[in-house]
């Protein structure tokens, strides 16, 4: 990344593959910043903001929420 030479694999769409390079540009100069990347058209693509559940006071995950996340089931 430091110098510029990054393989952005080509599966990607080319929105994806823009935006990945303006992401990992070495110079912060012209390296895309966050507002940048939400107003990109690739990324708006299908976005819908986040709506946080009326009882998230705090705004942080809860532990049985991560739990059942990541729970397997045979």
């Amino acid at each position: 990344i430091f110098k510029g030479d990054v393989m952005i694999p080509k599966w990607l769409s080319p929105g994806a593959q823009h935006m990945m390079r303006r992401i990992l540009d070495p110079n912060p100069k012209t390296r895309i910043t966050a507002a940048e990347i939400k107003e990109d058209k690739w990324f708006k693509q299908g976005y819908s903001p986040a709506a946080p559940e009326e009882d998230d006071d705090d705004g942080l995950l809860d532990m049985h929420d991560l739990d059942e996340a990541f729970s397997f089931s045979e």
